[in-house]
């Protein structure tokens, strides 16, 4: 299993519906990252760019990509964890001869 982010942005035709017809979307999600083989660990609501945030486990990143797909409102973003992120910095590290553009 996988560590992601998901930040979701409402349309503003549901945030309307919402506001009208209160609604548990914790509950929609967790149901989406079962059937998706996942587990939703916490639900948030924000404010800013982002209308709520989401941390959970997917299987694998085709899944998170898959998550995205389904839900169009959904940007979901893998956490690497610590060894995740050590292995990576060493691979970054043995790669030689790559230069950025210069302008």
């Amino acid at each position: 299993m996988a560590y992601c982010m998901v930040q979701i942005s409402y349309p503003q035709d549901s945030i309307k519906a919402m506001a009208a017809t209160p609604q548990h979307r914790s509950a929609k999600a967790e149901k989406l990252f079962g059937a998706m083989g996942g587990k939703l660990h916490r639900f948030f609501f924000a404010f800013g760019d982002h209308d709520a945030v989401i941390a959970g486990e997917l299987p694998d990143n085709v899944t998170m990509a898959a998550c995205s797909m389904a839900v169009p409102a959904f940007k979901t973003s893998p956490l690497p964890g610590m060894d995740e992120a050590m292995e990576a910095m060493k691979k970054a590290g043995a790669v030689s001869g790559y230069r950025p553009p210069a302008g």
